[in-house]
């Protein structure tokens, strides 16, 4: 019902979802590259050649590695190393010994 909604108020068409069309990079849009092991990825060149798509056996990256700024700290658990963690299986031996002395 949403998506019928979204097509009635002209926001989306049939197949995707068109917001982001004019960042899509138009050179390789309609190129499949072949990423997997082995060559039967082309075998599928019938339907690939119908639809006015490209099968790309050998594909190179297109730029260098990619780069992400540093997370932020307080995403990293952390526990003080002197102490046994209470999830792990030593501190759960710690645990019961103390509870039994």
């Amino acid at each position: 019902a949403a998506i019928e909604e979204l097509k009635a108020d002209g926001l989306e068409g049939d197949i995707a979802p068109s917001a982001l069309f004019d960042e899509e990079n138009q050179e390789h849009n309609h190129t499949i590259w072949h990423l997997s092991d082995g060559p039967d990825g082309a075998k599928g060149s019938s339907w690939t050649t119908d639809a006015g798509l490209e099968y790309l056996m050998d594909p190179e990256p297109l730029g260098g590695p990619g780069t992400a700024p540093k997370p932020d700290p307080a995403l990293f658990g952390t526990y003080a190393p002197l102490q046994d963690a209470k999830g792990t299986a030593k501190g759960k031996a710690k645990e019961v010994k103390n509870k039994l002395t």
